[in-house]
């Protein structure tokens, strides 16, 4: 009785979140490569040719964007130490309340603006479809509910497949090409399913990270550590009261310095520099990767005093205790990139293993839903 509950649990669930389920994870595995796409689609946006001469200081780049777009506000400046990358000034957007940033890429060496990138509007849909459905509010709790539905999915799928397994688990994992019918979509649906617990698991687990916020709190107090504050002050007169109190020639002045300081500090031992421009003390932030960071959210803070010269505070991503290098991490955690490039890979092979998991689902229930029709016609006849 108990295992004909769980069964009809799991092919009801099915059902109902299994188009969403394909949806979520063919928009993720998109995702994955973003980075990568992104980079085949716009080289004469993120690549330049380096020169012999210095590349300008941020203070003059920045001047030099500012002077083409006077209306922009400028949050922020992202800086590689490739000396064959460009460089990206972060702009306020002005949809979403101004929360979206824009990137604007500039030649480090001739403060020249690049051509504009394309794709990113596309990727901003995909990440929507992917968390809200393109749906809002609505959308993000129905990807939520099929988030929870995959781990029930999965717990339930081992439980009524356990039978096999505890027989054979070679057997289990095996699926057998030259099975016809109903044997072989019931074959595949299973191995599959058991191949991709565990990253079944991680990708959902992390994933109601961004859709229940309680889930999120919970976490961090869960391991005790404390949860980030984000966003990113403005610079300039739009923004806020103490930057006002800063002239043009003295953030130029404080800029430079707070960028000599971090170089300094740092001696070049970095791949890429975010930093917030100067407020009206004079404070600069700094949020930097080493050159062998493990993956993209292994941050370093630093932050100085510009008009003193000195160094408030710096705090190394490897120096972290564990749980809050994990809780940094969730979306390297989500997308496998915590685990390097084979991680990476076999997170996108489960994402887009859901499209067989529906397919072949539903070719099941079809299937026995025929079957079972047979069986009454039989049976009245």
């Amino acid at each position: 009785m108990q295992k004909k509950i769980w069964f009809y649990t799991h092919w009801l669930l099915g059902l109902v979140a299994g188009f969403i389920l394909v949806i979520v994870g063919v928009s993720g595995a998109l995702l994955s490569y973003e980075k990568e796409i992104m980079g085949l689609m716009n080289q004469k946006s993120f690549r330049i040719e380096a020169t012999a001469n210095e590349k300008l200081s941020p203070d003059v780049l920045l001047n030099a964007f500012k002077e083409k777009h006077p209306q922009s506000v400028v949050v922020g400046v992202r800086i590689f130490s490739d000396p064959n990358a460009s460089t990206a000034i972060m702009v306020q957007g002005a949809k979403a309340g101004g929360k979206n940033m824009l990137n604007y890429y500039i030649n480090p060496y001739t403060a020249e603006l690049l051509p504009e990138v394309r794709g990113d509007a596309f990727f901003r849909v995909v990440l929507e479809v992917h968390r809200r459905l393109l749906l809002g509010e609505v959308g993000k709790q129905i990807v939520a509910a099929s988030t929870v539905a995959l781990l029930i999915l999965s717990f339930s799928g081992i439980y009524l497949y356990w039978g096999s397994i505890r027989k054979s688990l070679k057997s289990s994992l095996s699926i057998n090409f030259k099975a016809k019918g109903r044997g072989f979509l019931y074959k595949l649906h299973s191995a599959l399913g058991l191949w991709g617990l565990l990253f079944f698991v991680l990708i959902s687990l992390t994933g109601l990270t961004w859709s229940y916020e309680w889930y999120r709190t919970s976490l961090y107090r869960m391991v005790g550590v404390e949860m980030p504050q984000h966003g990113m002050k403005p610079f300039g007169k739009k923004s806020s009261s103490s930057n006002m109190k800063l002239g043009q020639n003295e953030a130029d002045r404080l800029l430079s310095q707070a960028w000599e300081l971090f170089e300094t500090t740092v001696k070049g031992e970095y791949r890429v520099a975010l930093f917030r421009l100067p407020d009206g003390k004079g404070k600069v932030d700094f949020t930097y990767m080493d050159k062998d960071a493990p993956h993209s959210r292994a941050f370093n803070t630093l932050s100085f005093n510009a008009k003193e010269g000195t160094v408030l505070s710096h705090v190394r991503y490897d120096e972290k205790p564990v749980t809050e290098q994990v809780m940094s991490s969730m979306l390297p955690l989500h997308s496998g990139e915590f685990f390097g490039w084979g991680g990476r890979f076999l997170i996108f092979l489960s994402s887009m293993s859901m499209v067989l998991f529906g397919v072949t689902g539903l070719m099941l229930y079809l299937d026995r839903r025929k079957k079972a029709r047979k069986k009454a016609a039989l049976r009245t006849a």
